[in-house]
């Protein structure tokens, strides 16, 4: 070994920072940033260890890693260095097991997804798609009501698990509430989304389904909210989430709505309250979780 450099298992137990963390922080934000030896070896120097150091006291401290690493490296960082890859027919299994009622093989497609890669790269390269290969079997009478339920319920779970087991919420931080319009009834993309909010330190109050408007507009006052958050994936449920933003414009001044999904641009009409959320859930966190330290909106689109 070259004196003052180290295998990626050594600067993790030299850091306190796990491995599995680290793999994330480097392909996200370029910290740490190896050297390589002719043998192909990745090693960490001295200062590399120290940036490592700095940048988890930071973490520790309530600041999102992506301004934490932009801090210690002293230049501007580059958050994905890969693209999540997007699973073609990534619920073909979902879709057997719901349609057989088969429990075993769901729960072992789901624990497979889910164990593969962080939570975010799962939500947006497998969950979602997935979703809507389960939405389009069903739509084509290729999977019944019972199956399209059953898929549902075992997803939600692990979902609601993953949202309670999420770290705590930064003291001060962004407050959230996240909701859908009255007769809407399919929440499970904002379900993904809250908890990679959480993941991202959001204060998060979850409220899902067909929440009425007045109940909307209690929990956000409070909560003390900065942000509702919705989603609209179906033509039937442009009209009453447009009617709930309104009504939530008018009673709470000062909110900001994000709204996600397939059709939220039909949502979104210019003004700097609304803020489209795009189609990644982690760019889409990050960007609420630094919007209560910035005076104004994210700029770029977000996450559904």
């Amino acid at each position: 070994m070259f004196a003052g450099h180290h295998t990626l298992k050594r600067l993790a137990g030299l850091s306190g920072v796990p491995a599995s963390t680290l793999r994330l922080w480097e392909r996200r934000f370029g910290v740490p940033r190896p050297s390589r030896r002719p043998a192909g070896y990745r090693l960490y120097d001295d200062r590399t260890l120290e940036r490592v150091r700095r940048m988890a006291r930071l973490v520790d401290e309530g600041i999102p890693p992506s301004v934490a690493a932009e801090r210690v490296s002293g230049d501007s960082v580059v958050r994905a260095a890969r693209p999540v890859q997007v699973l073609v027919d990534a619920g073909r299994q979902l879709v057997q097991a719901g349609s057989a009622l088969d429990r075993r093989m769901l729960m072992a497609e789901v624990d497979r997804a889910f164990g593969s890669a962080d939570f975010e790269e799962v939500a947006d390269g497998w969950l979602m798609p997935a979703l809507r290969d389960v939405g389009d079997a069903w739509e084509s009478g290729r999977l019944d009501v019972a199956g399209e339920h059953f898929i549902s319920q075992v997803i939600r779970g692990r979902l609601l698990l993953a949202l309670d087991s999420s770290r705590e919420p930064i003291d001060d931080g962004v407050r959230m509430v996240a909701a859908q319009a009255e007769g809407v009834r399919h929440d499970l993309g904002l379900l993904s989304f809250s908890v990679v909010a959480r993941r991202q330190g959001i204060d998060v109050t979850f409220l899902g389904v067909d929440t009425p408007t007045p109940d909307v507009v209690a929990a956000l006052e409070r909560s003390q909210a900065h942000w509702l958050v919705t989603s609209v994936g179906r033509e039937a449920e442009i009209e009453p989430t447009k009617a709930m933003v309104a009504a939530v414009l008018e009673a709470v001044p000062g909110v900001r709505i994000g709204v996600g999904g397939g059709r939220q641009d039909e949502i979104v009409d210019g003004r700097d309250e609304v803020v489209a959320l795009g189609h990644e859930m982690w760019p889409a966190a990050e960007r609420l979780a630094l919007s209560g330290r910035a005076p104004s909106p994210p700029q770029d689109p977000v996450s559904r």
